[in-house]
């Protein structure tokens, strides 16, 4: 957190330091620290889903596989679980404590929820209102469309 929250830097002009210089702000983006510290930090955040033994957090994709919770990919997160207030309440009591710790904020503009087709309508809301998103039909996750059912052949042929 030094490196983020109160950095100083000083220069070698011709073999002499010069005296610290004060950074205003922390790491802003295009700086070479940002993809190193990003992975730390998701890191961390892949401990904290691990280590909660919450048996909502993560799906299977078929039952000789194993459970998937979640997806990280430079700054996209995907978290999966079963579609309860459980499991949404123990998806944000992780959340909250990884940017409390991280100093990360989840971006509400930028985050939705995906429902299977089998979740009752109910559900949705109460889940939906405990962790403030909104829903979504279809999501992109690097270039795939997400979306509940069957995905089509003819929709990897842009990938040919």
């Amino acid at each position: 957190m030094e490196c983020i929250s109160s950095p100083r830097f000083g220069l070698l002009i011709n073999g002499s330091r010069s005296k610290w210089i004060n950074a205003t702000c922390g790491l802003l983006e295009g700086c070479p620290l940002s993809p190193y510290l990003f992975i730390l930090c998701s890191e961390f955040l892949s401990l904290l889903i691990k280590s909660n033994p919450h048996p909502g957090i993560g799906i299977k994709i078929n039952n000789k596989a194993p459970k998937i919770s979640h997806l990280l990919f430079a700054d996209d997160t995907l978290l999966f679980g079963t579609a309860s207030t459980k499991t949404a309440g123990e998806l944000a009591g992780i959340l909250r404590r990884y940017c409390e710790l991280s100093g990360e904020a989840v971006n509400s503009l930028k985050s939705n929820i995906l429902f299977g087709p089998k979740v009752p309508a109910s559900a949705k809301r109460a889940i939906l209102h405990m962790l403030s998103q909104r829903p979504t039909n279809s999501l992109s996750y690097l270039g795939i469309t997400l979306r509940p059912g069957k995905i089509k052949i003819a929709e990897f042929n842009y990938v040919l």
